[in-house]
This record gives structure tokens, sequence and C-alpha cells, in this order.
């Protein structure tokens, strides 16, 4: 058993405490002429290789500041200037310290990155329907809400993520139009976002041994969690068919944790006949990586404008080294 071990730095806190347990019968495998010693080791050397037996505080800091940034500006429209409503469907990713290798793996059962995907229904109403008339105030502010929840299947895991976001934006500067061109003007927005990221291992996982094979079946989770609260200032153009938006933020992530929990078992059988039963393997992790990570970001996107309907992609790139993007459908009046 490896000791639980607790650090402090900065503004992050890691745990974690490992266990591996290998029960083999020495007499039933040196009666077909294997070495138990060698099972041993091979068994070993696999386990610790594909379930990662070694804390990871890096990787786990990663994850957690990548769903962070999965939902930024994803509940939020920042060019379109509506006068009564938004409403869209977005789906995003972010990764953290790789760049826009979004997709790396290894022989690993944990992503070689730091990477999270998000989605998201947003709604946003304008609070000058509530009083109509000339009252240019009022018709400075929007609200949006977004939330959503999905279990997609991720090749062996299934995937979870739920989110939901408040957010009020107001047009420090409003609007300005010259001839075809449109300048949006500045505006401010701030909320917060809550964002849940996991990945649970479906189905059982065997791990080879060279003599025999164990099937592990169990619990493998990998979750991030995050309560964040951005400060943006953003600006926008357009002509006719066509919109962009840049923006800086400050953002604050007051709750943000990686977890990952691992509780496998099952039986070590010959690989020449199942039926014989070479013994038994248990492994158990528990990590977690608590981040409060507070940052800049950079933020662009576009959109194309048909009629009311708005198709956009947009661009996170935060200091501490996360990309995110999103992109989606929207329709705005």
């Amino acid at each position: 058993m490896t000791p639980a071990l607790v650090l402090l730095a900065g503004l992050s806190t890691e745990a974690f405490a490992a266990s591996l347990n290998i029960d083999l019968d020495q007499a039933t495998i040196t009666s077909i002429g294997g070495d138990p010693d060698e099972l041993d080791t091979l068994l070993r050397d696999e386990i610790e290789s594909r379930l990662q037996l070694e804390a990871d505080p890096e990787l786990m800091e990663k994850l957690a500041r990548a769903n962070v940034q999965a939902v930024r500006g994803m509940g939020v429209d920042y060019a379109s200037n509506p006068k009564v409503f938004a409403f869209g469907l977005s789906v995003g990713t972010a990764v953290n310290g790789s760049g826009f290798d979004m997709f790396s793996r290894d022989d690993s059962l944990l992503p070689s990155n730091g990477f999270t995907a998000q989605a998201g229904i947003m709604a946003g109403i304008n609070l000058g329907v509530f009083k109509p008339g000339d009252d240019a105030l009022i018709d400075r502010f929007m609200v949006f809400t977004n939330a959503m929840a999905a279990h997609p299947m991720a090749g062996d895991f299934q995937a979870d993520v739920w989110t939901w976001g408040l957010h009020g934006q107001y047009a420090i500067v409003q609007p300005v139009k010259t001839g075809v061109f449109t300048w949006g003007g500045v505006d401010a927005t701030t909320g917060f976002d809550l964002a849940s990221y996991s990945l649970s291992l479906a189905q059982g996982t065997p791990i080879d041994g060279g003599l025999g094979t164990w099937d592990a079946t169990g619990t493998y989770v990998v979750k991030a969690r995050a309560t964040t609260i951005p400060v943006e200032f953003s600006t926008s153009a357009s002509v006719p068919g066509v919109s962009m938006w840049l923006g800086l933020a400050g953002d604050l992530a007051p709750g943000a944790r990686a977890e990952r929990e691992v509780s496998l078992s099952g039986d070590v059988t010959y690989d020449d006949d199942p039926d014989v039963v070479f013994g038994n393997v248990g492994a158990k992790i528990t990590e977690r990586v608590d981040v409060k990570p507070v940052g800049g970001r950079l933020f662009t996107g576009f959109q194309f404008d048909i009629v009311a309907v708005k198709i956009y992609t947009q661009l996170n790139l935060s200091t501490d080294k996360s990309v995110g993007m999103h992109a989606g459908i929207r329709a705005a009046l």
C-alpha cells in the first residue's frame, strides 16, 4: 500500500493513495511449466502502466484547468446585440498544457493531456422588453442562462457532462452603424458557470501478463468539477452576413478540482485455457487535485448572420496554457 500523500503548494491541494494486490497460485502456474515470479512481474508492470498507479498531480491539475475553460463564452452572445431575445445550442472542448493537441492518448486508460468537453443550450433576454419605450439604459442589459446534461460514449468510457451558467451583459458603449458597417460598441459581461465532466469505464479491461490475463472489472472514473466567474470586456464588428468579436477577460475559479477513483478486481486466467485460474488481482486508487486558477484570457470569434440565425465559433486562449473552442447555432432578434 502506498501511503496517502497530501501536499499544499500555492493555489493547489493534492491527495493520493493507491494499492495493488496480486495473489497467484504458484502450484497451478508451475504445474503447466510457468514461472509465478515472471507472471507477477509482467502483470505488475502492465497494470502500473495501464492504470497509472503512480500519482500524477500535473495531469489532474490540467484536467481541472481544462474543465474551467471548456464553457467559457458558451452561454453568451457577443455580436448579435439582440433587442428582444437570443437562443442557441453549442458544443465545445478545451485542453490545458498541450496547445491544440486535444486528442493525445497513449496506452494508459488516462488521457495524456488535460482534456474536457462540454455542451449547452443558451437563452438570453434583453431587459428592455419588460419596459417598452425609449429607456436607453435598461435596453443595454442582457441576461443569459445556459444549461445542459448529456451522457455520450467516448471509446471504452461513458462520459457524463453537465453545465449551468448565469450571466449579465451591459453595453458600456452602444453599437454605432455607418452605412453597411456596424461597430458593436463595448460590452461588459460577468456571471458564473458550474461545469462537470467525468469519464467512467463502461466495460472490463483485460490486462495481459504474458502467460495469463487479468480481466479487470469494477470502477474507473475520472472527474473534473468547476465553479468559475469570468469578468469580460468585448467589442464586435459586422457587415451584412458576417460578424466578428474580440475580448479580454479575467477568470476566477473559486472551486475547481479533478479526481480519479479506481476499484478494479478480477481473476487471472490462463491464456490457452480460460477455465484455468491462476489467482486474482485487486487495484485501488484515489487521487484528487484542487486548484483555484486566476488568469487572463483572450477570446475571439466570428459568425455567419442569416437573418435571425447565427452560425458561430469562438476560440479562447488563456494565460494558464488552456485552449478552448466551441461552436453552435443561435437565433437572435
